[in-house]
């Protein structure tokens, strides 16, 4: 997972509990806090307090080992408080008072960092570093030695160096992609295609070899540019078929033993006859790891 995908993944984390804070919230909406509610503790066991009440209901403000003392009847701020004991289980006030203290100090943090998240992944430049010697000028650039390579250099030596239709299989590919080159199903098409549009540098069909020094000839290779990551593809298109389904599960397990581990440098896309590729995920998975 990219540092973006991350970033995006927290940013809706904290929407979901945001939702979940504001339906709690909703539910205490009618939850009096008239008084201060003080807390602490006494041989392993809390101890609330509150300020005096304004209007005569009788929350429980001062906990023992056994006992609670309350405010019982209805008096003025400057009145002298006037408590009797009564058992732990009358806490029902106290915990509503404190619950919705929490809920609100917990709905200003999220509302905050929210804010603070989102103004981070609008501002920030993953591409920062390259850019520092791209926006160079020309006569400065012969002068420099950049701390990373320039990614336009980067890109052209990593697609000089995983080259593509390295499959031997006798049936040569014939759909033609909008980059120029040759595949052998609509699905690769359409997924060449979404790579092309976005820019991800691909090759199909390169030649991964094994720890055993055979090759096996994934769908795709592709570089995630900001990170300067490499995956690899496969999609798997007649997953209902049963030999299709085993031939192509080994070949995971293959692939998995060899280094290429699925969630890590492995991507995969399935459909069936009656399941057709699903672009939106096709895109998921793009964002989670390409861009």
């Amino acid at each position: 997972m990219n540092h973006e995908s991350f970033l995006e993944q927290e940013l809706e984390r904290i929407n979901r509990l945001i939702k979940i804070n504001e339906a709690n919230l909703k539910k205490l909406k009618n939850v009096e806090q008239d008084r201060i509610i003080r807390c602490g503790a006494s041989n392993g066991y809390p101890l609330f307090t509150s300020s005096p009440l304004v209007h005569p209901q009788a929350p429980p403000v001062i906990q023992d080992s056994s006992i609670m003392q309350y405010q019982s009847d209805f008096q003025s701020p400057s009145s002298s408080p006037k408590f009797k004991y009564v058992k732990k289980a009358d806490l029902a006030p106290i915990k509503k008072i404190v619950q919705k203290q929490y809920e609100e100090r917990l709905n200003k943090t999220l509302l905050a960092n929210r804010s603070r998240l989102e103004r981070f992944i609008k501002n920030y430049d993953y591409d920062f570093v390259d850019k520092v010697y791209q926006k160079s000028a020309f006569a400065r650039k012969q002068f420099i030695s950049p701390i990373i390579e320039p990614i336009d250099e980067y890109i052209k030596d990593w697609l000089e160096s995983h080259p593509g239709g390295m499959n031997p299989y006798d049936d040569p590919p014939d759909l033609e992609t909008e980059r120029g080159e040759f595949v052998r199903t609509k699905s690769e098409k359409i997924l060449a295609d979404t790579f092309y549009k976005l820019g991800i540098p691909y090759q199909y069909e390169p030649e991964f070899v094994l720890k055993n020094g055979y090759c096996k000839y994934p769908d795709f290779i592709l570089l995630n540019v900001i990170h300067r990551k490499t995956y690899y593809w496969e999609h798997m298109g007649l997953t209902d078929k049963y030999d299709y389904a085993t031939k192509n599960f080994k070949k995971l397990l293959i692939y998995e033993r060899n280094g290429l581990v699925l969630g890590d440098n492995l991507i995969l896309s399935l459909e069936t006859d009656d399941m057709p590729l699903d672009m939106k995920m096709v895109h998921k998975k793009i964002q989670d790891y390409l861009l």
